[in-house]
């Protein structure tokens, strides 16, 4: 596992949260969580949706295909093991594993820098994605998804050129309930599975101070451990990995039409095996198993966020939202060929972003328009040496620039004109 000093860590998250839910009130029922994620389920074409237009709609209304996925059904229905695994119960998608610990959706058949994938709105791709599978994907906490937005085929005209296959918006949990006083509540979850000796431990607690402030916190911890492919294949050995996270929200309302919201979250990946290009692979259907004595890989994705948005306003500008947002994301791979030779290898990356976005109404039609910038300092590093542990060469990883600097800009206006009360024209 790799250790890095980022912004904040998941540990003092689960300090907090430990201490917090010893001093609560017993859970709600499992059943009671059961019955409003089904209630949520069957109102799902009638819920707010707002990334395939970038404005509050029904998705029985969205003009394209679109999905919206529960965190509750993820985690007590379907027991999905990382988020984008979830994307298997979705038809038109394909989820190529490179290993346990990868994994990456293929949104009508893209994937990498051809599908996007927003955080509350941020964009958490970067720079450094190539066309084909990535670990982005891998450092969403399925246990932190409150609800996941997603639109198929091209939205390149509202999210840019990486939005081809498609665009996916994780909203994180947050306190949806309000009222006056002070009330909070606590939450633990576990997943257990023997087919690969896993246990995965949530705790959560969230609560509200009257109507103006709410707040959830939350941290995850999953120790996979080796997959058991039953019969003559058995256990595979280096197929376990940790996650380790930690995710809060706090939610401050100004007044009925202006509110804060402050994001913060970090995700680490540890100890992945990329096992099919090592010798302790396992053949399948004639394939042949790698050379690889050792091919590890650890990654981690930081968060934070500050989002103000205002509603119902009254005058030109009827919504307005404005977010500055903080990505890092860092990756290293540790690699031992068959003749000893060793590979090290990794990048890093911090993300700066600020976007505004406004919405009008007017006699010619609902205006959305709004830019967005998105700055990129990236640093990487390749060091080899022989098997004799001699350092013999250095230099950067791949395609990954050293001390480069890349920006994003973009701009939209998009109008929607009400024809009838059936029909409305982008």
């Amino acid at each position: 596992m790799f250790v890095e000093n980022r912004r904040f860590g998941a540990a003092a998250i689960a300090a907090f949260l430990a201490a917090a839910a010893a001093a609560q009130d017993a859970p709600a029922s499992a059943e009671s969580r059961r019955a409003e994620a089904e209630r949520r389920a069957f109102e799902d074409l009638e819920t707010t949706f707002i990334t395939a237009t970038r404005t509050n709609l029904r998705r029985e209304a969205s003009p394209q295909q679109s999905f919206e996925l529960s965190g509750d059904v993820l985690i007590e229905e379907d027991l999905a093991r990382t988020f984008a695994d979830s994307f298997r119960r979705l038809p038109g998608t394909l989820v190529q594993k490179t290993s346990a610990s990868q994994s990456s959706p293929y949104l009508r058949g893209f994937t990498g820098y051809h599908t996007l994938l927003m955080m509350d709105g941020v964009r958490l791709n970067d720079s450094t994605l190539r066309s084909g599978p990535n670990d982005l994907w891998s450092t969403v906490d399925a246990y932190s998804v409150g609800e996941a937005e997603i639109v198929f085929g091209p939205s390149s005209v509202l999210y840019g050129s990486d939005a081809v296959g498609g665009a996916v918006n994780v909203i994180p949990k947050h306190r949806t309930r309000f009222g006056e006083g002070w009330d909070w509540d606590r939450r633990v979850i576990f997943r257990g599975a023997t087919g690969e000796r896993s246990l995965s431990f949530r705790v959560e607690n969230e609560g509200n101070v009257g109507d103006d402030f709410g707040f959830f916190v939350g941290a995850t911890y999953q120790p996979f451990g080796r997959i058991d492919g039953g019969g003559s294949t058995g256990p595979q050995p280096t197929t376990g990995y940790e996650n380790l996270g930690g995710d809060a929200v706090f939610d401050v309302r100004f007044d009925q039409n202006w509110s804060l919201r402050l994001t913060a979250q970090s995700f680490d990946v540890s100890d992945g095996w990329r096992t099919h290009s090592t010798i302790f692979g396992a053949p399948f259907a004639g394939s042949t198993i790698g050379t690889d004595q050792r091919r590890v890989l650890d990654f981690r994705r930081d968060l934070l966020a500050a989002t103000v948005e205002g509603r119902d306003l009254g005058g030109f500008v009827d919504g307005a939202r404005f977010q500055l947002s903080y990505k890092g994301y860092a990756e290293r791979e540790d690699r031992i060929a068959g003749s000893g030779a060793r590979t090290w290898q990794g990048f890093d990356v911090d993300t700066f972003g600020a976007a505004f976005h406004l919405i009008s109404e007017t006699g010619l039609g609902t205006f959305t328009y709004g830019a967005d910038w998105y700055h990129d300092d990236v640093d990487s590093f390749r060091h080899n040496f022989n098997a004799a542990g001699v350092q013999t060469a250095s230099s950067v990883q791949g395609p990954v620039g050293d001390d480069a600097k890349y920006d994003l800009v973009g701009a939209f206006v998009q109008d929607e004109i009400r024809a009838t009360d059936e029909l409305s024209v982008i």
